[in-house]
């Protein structure tokens, strides 16, 4: 399952609102950098209930990348904060795919959405 498209949408338009470099990465994807909040509900920390400041390398309807200082624990959930859009917070589940060293004390963490929040 992904994001629906006009969490999509709006992600885009957020950005393009800051004066992001454009991304080259095809459709259906937003400028990385952007910082977000991430919570570790399950799996990778031994304090799951705090919230971590990561920044967005890549984003798409599927999935998006982090860039973070410490590695997560591929199986992991996760509970994204995405930045409020039109007034709105969106918060979206997701389970960490992928994890592995970019370079020295820098993560890249492949997350999967798996649903919005309600």
């Amino acid at each position: 399952m992904g994001v629906p498209i006009e969490v999509v949408d709006r992600l885009r338009r957020a950005t393009e609102a800051a004066r992001a470099v454009e991304c080259q990465r095809g459709e259906g994807r937003i400028v990385p950098g952007t910082s977000l909040t991430v919570t570790v509900t399950s799996g990778g920390f031994e304090d799951a209930s705090a919230p971590m400041c990561m920044r967005v390398e890549d984003f798409s309807a599927g999935g998006m990348g982090l860039l973070y200082s410490e590695s997560v624990s591929v199986g992991s959930t996760m509970l994204l904060d995405l930045p409020d859009l039109d007034g709105q917070r969106v918060l979206v589940h997701s389970t960490v795919c992928s994890c592995h060293a970019v370079a020295d004390r820098i993560y890249r963490i492949g997350v999967r959405f798996e649903h919005v929040e309600s």
